[in-house]
């Protein structure tokens, strides 16, 4: 796919920013995920190259994670609302009214257990421009013909009806042929 090779030589300026996981399409309208990872590496008189290698497996852990999170995500929350009205009358005779209501979202995201397999299709490395530190990163891919098992929900003895789902819109960014967003 031509989205794929652009990956593959895109300047790793770009993919300093490039973080989380992204939906792609190629050239025959199927989409893919992708995910990047980076990690940090130390500058080190000896050693170096070791603590690179570190890097890019930190770099493909976190890449693979960012699909997991992004296909699995389940989010969990809670309402809290509160009403409270107090009157308070001083000794002088005056009173004095306050009202307060607030409401409180509580969201908490949990990742189910998943096993996958991946594509790798890219390590790089470069300068961070900013911290100037060595940064390393790794492109892997997920597409539809990669094996995907997802963890089974515990019964709970409800049946839960699933309906079909419809493809949605697709809107091609400018700075990257093929990203999905």
């Amino acid at each position: 796919s031509d989205a794929v090779k652009k990956l593959q030589s895109i300047d790793t300026d770009k993919l300093i920013s490039s973080l989380g996981a992204q939906l792609f399409k190629d050239d025959n309208g199927k989409r893919f995920l992708v995910g990047f990872g980076q990690a940090s590496v130390r500058k080190s008189d000896r050693n170096q190259s070791r603590y690179e290698m570190a890097g890019y497996r930190k770099a493909r852990l976190r890449a693979i994670s960012s699909i997991k999170d992004f296909i699995s995500e389940d989010l969990v929350y809670q309402e809290v609302s509160e009403e409270a009205e107090k009157s308070i009358s001083y000794f002088d005779g005056t009173t004095d009214e306050y009202w307060v209501d607030k409401m409180n979202l509580l969201i908490e995201a949990k990742s189910t257990t998943i096993k996958m397999s991946t594509i790798p299709i890219r390590q790089w490395k470069g300068v961070h421009p900013i911290s100037k530190n060595l940064v390393v990163g790794n492109i892997v891919v997920l597409t539809e013909d990669n094996t995907i098992e997802f963890e089974k929900p515990k019964s709970t003895g409800q049946n839960k009806s699933s309906g079909s789902t419809d493809k949605s819109d697709f809107l091609e960014s400018s700075d990257l042929e093929g990203e999905d967003f």
